[in-house]
């Protein structure tokens, strides 16, 4: 409980990390007396393990019976994490002891509650308190999808070892299972030898590398994964996945290798930049443009740091981001992604304002989005640095090809709406002939005649622009 909340939050939130205790059931459950346990109503299942979300209700009184909070009386379960330093420490004890269904009275002295500070009004200092806690439900899953869509959810069987985690470039070794969510077993690994992969080579679904990137060395876990992060409404009839079938896998992620620090690769940062573009290069030439951009862009973080750098590495380490933005515009480009093409050229026109194949490239993505003004502004600028380029010549004749057809095409639908309209009036006239009109004022001007065969162009059109470059 803070001094706005009626929850019982910790006032001196323990590390989240520190060693958790063993614990008894029912009883003194920490040895000390510290936290006394009475099960009133029994449950059945699992315990909470430590990261795991939980939801109660309780009830929290003083030694001498007066209610201080109750999240029953607000018909409002209360949730927090277990372990996390969330709550007071003798909750983050006392409901790891509990299962699903389970209510139990803690009496908790005050050292494990709100200490010598108390929590006024309502709990004095050195208080021990006694609460009436049921384990409504718990679970230790968490969203580590890509897009915290919950399209990914992990549970921890066994915890890992260290703090990292593999990228898309580290070499993998692991046991897995994926199987429907009926049990129905549809690949696994278990009891043969584990496979040693590079991550994002495509040997597992690309769900399952998302998974592994959340994973630590010797960690094993167990995931969910939605159908649409699977196989979708198709499904995969080969390999026995129903159209809109959600999966489940377990992992167990024995080691990993090749983990590219960037912030601290000191002198022999240019030199990994440089093998990651390559390798980015590559797989650039086999059509694998997303695997080239994972590359490109480890090599550019390579070189961001620059603040051990003298003056010529400085210029040098801009020098291979241009190269690496450069290289990731044309995967951009090549996936389609034409908004993000431009944000990678951008990026190495504040570096080199006068580079050739940066002008070209943004060119080409604004031809492709449909920018037609300021993608010949980028292609003539490209000609005007360099007046041989071929493929901004060519991109120019294409632009003019483009709106020529547009030109055509917008001739031929101001016809068509002319000819109907002609055709509307004469049935019109055909089906309640009109008295012959009266002449016209003297001062009325004859219409002008649209050119024979075409419609009149609207004012304000403006005339197909000639390829005069």
């Amino acid at each position: 409980m803070s001094d706005s909340d009626s929850e019982p939050y910790s006032p001196d939130a323990p590390a989240p990390h520190a060693p958790a205790p063993v614990l008894l059931d029912e009883g003194d459950i920490c040895g000390d007396g510290s936290i006394l346990k009475e099960i009133i109503t029994a449950g059945s299942g699992r315990k909470p393990t430590r990261g795991a979300s939980v939801s109660v209700h309780y009830t929290g009184t003083l030694l001498d019976g007066e209610k201080f909070d109750s999240s029953r009386d607000r018909n409002s379960p209360f949730e927090f994490k277990i372990g996390t330093g969330s709550v007071i420490k003798g909750w983050d004890e006392g409901v790891s002891t509990m299962v699903p269904g389970e209510r139990a009275k803690f009496t908790i002295q005050s050292h494990k509650a709100y200490g010598a500070r108390g929590s006024p009004p309502t709990i004095p200092a050195n208080a021990t308190l006694v609460f009436d806690v049921e384990l409504l439900s718990w679970t230790n899953e968490i969203d580590v999808s890509e897009k915290r869509d919950k399209s990914l959810l992990k549970s921890f069987i066994e915890n890992g070892t260290g703090h990292d985690t593999p990228d898309e470039l580290c070499t993998v070794t692991l046991h897995y299972t994926l199987s429907l969510p009926d049990g129905k077993v549809l690949k696994s690994t278990e009891g043969g030898e584990p496979i040693t992969f590079v991550l994002d080579d495509g040997t597992i679904h690309s769900s399952l590398q998302t998974a592994v990137r959340s994973m630590k060395p010797g960690e094993r876990s167990s995931f969910t994964i939605a159908s649409k992060l699977a196989y979708g409404a198709t499904g995969d009839a080969a390999l026995g996945v129903p159209p809109n079938s959600p999966l489940k896998a377990e992992i167990h992620l024995i080691s990993f290798d090749g983990l590219v620090k960037a912030y601290s690769l000191g002198a022999s940062k240019f030199t990994e930049s440089d093998r990651l573009r390559e390798a980015g290069n590559q797989l650039f030439k086999q059509g694998q443009y997303k695997r080239a951009l994972v590359r490109y862009a480890k090599s550019i973080l390579c070189v961001v740091s620059g603040s051990d750098l003298s003056d010529e590495e400085k210029k040098i380490a801009e020098n291979k981001k241009a190269l690496g933005y450069n290289n990731e515009a044309a995967c951009h480009h090549n996936l389609g992604d034409y908004s993000a093409a431009r944000e990678s050229c951008d990026r190495v026109l504040k570096i080199d304002p006068n580079n050739v194949k940066a002008h070209y490239r943004l060119g080409c993505a604004f031809l492709e989005s449909g920018e037609w003004p300021k993608a010949r502004a980028e292609l003539k600028r490209t000609l005007e640095l360099d007046a041989a380029n071929a493929g901004a010549r060519e991109m120019l004749a294409e632009l003019h090809r483009r709106e020529a057809a547009l030109n055509a095409a917008d001739k031929k639908r101001y016809q068509n709406m002319f000819s109907r309209l002609q055709n509307l009036a004469a049935k019109e006239q055909s089906q309640h002939p009109a008295a012959a009109p009266a002449p016209a004022p003297a001062t009325s001007a004859a219409p002008v005649p649209a050119a024979e065969g075409s419609a009149a162009a609207p004012a304000g059109d403006a005339a197909p622009v000639p390829m005069s470059e």
